[in-house]
Formats: structure tokens, C-alpha cells, sequence
């Protein structure tokens, strides 16, 4: 009898261990599986981070993008180019406007008129890196050439600064400011600076209080 009691207690007390051991090893498991995935948010919070101070150091470059269908408004784009520094790029498009004064007049009030948006002959692949943009276009009835409309049309700025600048001959610049505003809702677009044509080379005075005063 007294054999069975003790082997009873043996039994008893080898089946709590059994439960304590096995209790143990689960209790280690859950924390081994938490620390772990505790660890994974953690460090994918870190890489989320980086990602973002990436992004933000990449958006941070500068670019001067401009149309020029005589030389006026490329020197302007120069001369800015030459102040703010970053990548500079002139807008191509695909055909190009005719020699002919009266020709490419006639063609380009027609694009104006009809909201037409040419095809441009640039590779624009990626301009995300760039945060701020400088705009350049010579002013058309009144409004912004149709080759920096088609640039506008196709390409993602949203969260990005937009500089215009522009030169113009006759009555200034129109609506111009609104028309890009208009094309880039999600962008900022700053007041532009806005120069007759004939005295572009005269302009460095007012650009620099243009450009000092851009926020």
C-alpha cells in the first residue's frame, strides 16, 4: 500500500515538472516570437524612416527647365541658372516651330487658341528628384508657350515649387501665373519674374531682388 502512495506522489510530482518544463519552454517560445517580431517593426520603422529622409534629400535638388523659341528667354534661363545652380534643361519639341516669323506666329496662336499641347522630343524619365523647379517661357497671347504646357501636362509635380520666370513682348505676361497653377494643382507655384524680351540683358538688378525675395 504504502508503495502504491509513493509511486502515486512520484507520478504526481514527475507530471508537475512535466507541466513546469513544457510551461517553461512555451513561455520562452512567445517571448523568443515577440522579441522577434518586435524587433522586425522596429527595424522596419528604422528602414521607413530612412526611406523618407531619402526621399526628402533626393527632392531637394534644384532644376531650371525652359522653352525658347528665339534666344531671349534661354539667356534669362541662363542667367538664373547661373545664380541658383542645380540641372538646367531646355524644353524640345518633337517638331520643331518654323523659321518663318509669320509661320511659326500662326502656328503657335493656333496651339493658344485650341489648348493644343505639342509632343515634346525630351526624355523626361524621372524628375522627382528635383524639389524645386524654375520654370522659363516666353509669354504667347498672353499665356504660356504651348511646348511648356505639354511639359506641365506630363509630368507628376505634386509637392513641388514652382518658380516661373518669363519674357515677353507687348501687353505682359496675361494669366500666365494661373495657367500653371491651373496645370499643377498639387504643386506651389510662386509669383513669377517677368522680363520684356529686348532687356533681358539688363535684367540682373531685378532677378537678384526676384530671387532673394523667393521664400
Amino acid at each position: 500500500m504504502k508503495k502504491r502512495i509513493i509511486l502515486y506522489v512520484l507520478f504526481v510530482i514527475c507530471f508537475l515538472l512535466m507541466i513546469s518544463f513544457a510551461y517553461i519552454a512555451y513561455a520562452k517560445t512567445c517571448s523568443v516570437a515577440l522579441e522577434a517580431k518586435s524587433y522586425k517593426a522596429e527595424l522596419q520603422m528604422l528602414n521607413d524612416f530612412i526611406d523618407k529622409k531619402q526621399q526628402v534629400k533626393k527632392a531637394d535638388k534644384t532644376l531650371v527647365v525652359y522653352y525658347s523659341y528665339t534666344d531671349d528667354t534661354r539667356k534669362l534661363a541662363k542667367m538664373i541658372h547661373e545664380k541658383v545652380g542645380g540641372d538646367i534643361l531646355e524644353i524640345q519639341p518633337l517638331e520643331l516651330y518654323p523659321d518663318d516669323y509669320n509661320a511659326a506666329f500662326a502656328q503657335g496662336r493656333k496651339e493658344v487658341e485650341e489648348r493644343i499641347k505639342p509632343k515634346l522630343d525630351n526624355n523626361f524619365k524621372d524628375i522627382s528628384e528635383y524639389g524645386t523647379i524654375y520654370l522659363g517661357s516666353p509669354i504667347w497671347f498672353g499665356t504660356i508657350a504651348p511646348p511648356v504646357a505639354s511639359f506641365l501636362y506630363g509630368q507628376s509635380l505634386a509637392g513641388k515649387k514652382i518658380i516661373p520666370f518669363f519674357t515677353y513682348d507687348g501687353l505682359g505676361v496675361g494669366e500666365s501665373n494661373e495657367e500653371i497653377a491651373r496645370l499643377t494643382p498639387n504643386a506651389k507655384v510662386i509669383e513669377g519674374f517677368a522680363v520684356k524680351r529686348t532687356e533681358v540683358g539688363k535684367a540682373g538688378e531685378a532677378l537678384d531682388k526676384w530671387l532673394n525675395g523667393i521664400d
